[in-house]
């Protein structure tokens, strides 16, 4: 950074200064003007057709499962049917619940940052610094 910019917003995501905007990746970091970003938000995103397919795959599994117990299979066999029952189950809720991501538009590309479940507020926040130093930097 310069010398002479202001940093008016850090946290773990990344950092807001009066000209950049630096963003903390697992690679590195990636430096953003703030006169070259034209849009900037935070989404929820859902995946409702994979939790279907989830779900479905687990009323299966419960099906075979069913059918395996009335004809005396392999315990292996009914273990693995066992085991795959909960996660289809979890991974159907998971792809309910979605997760958010923050979108920027710089100059026309655009950069997406997956955030982690515990950091909904840290991103919201983030945004907000970003957004009110654009609208008083223009």
């Amino acid at each position: 950074m310069e010398n002479h910019e202001i940093i008016i917003f850090s946290n773990r995501l990344g950092s807001v200064s009066d000209k950049r905007l630096i963003l903390n990746k697992k690679n590195g970091s990636e430096y953003i003007f703030l006169n070259a970003i034209g849009s900037i938000g935070l989404y929820h995103v859902k995946n409702y057709a994979l939790s279907i397919v989830f779900f479905l795959l687990a009323l299966l599994d419960l099906a075979f499962l069913m059918i395996a117990i009335k004809y005396d299979p392999p315990a292996l066999f009914v273990l693995i049917l066992i085991f795959i029952l909960p996660l289809m189950i979890y991974l159907g809720v998971i792809h309910i619940i979605g997760y958010y991501k923050i979108a920027i538009n710089v100059r026309g590309y655009n950069n997406h940052i997956k955030v982690k479940n515990g950091q909904q507020h840290e991103a919201k926040v983030f945004v907000d610094a970003v957004s009110s130093t654009i609208l008083k930097n223009q």
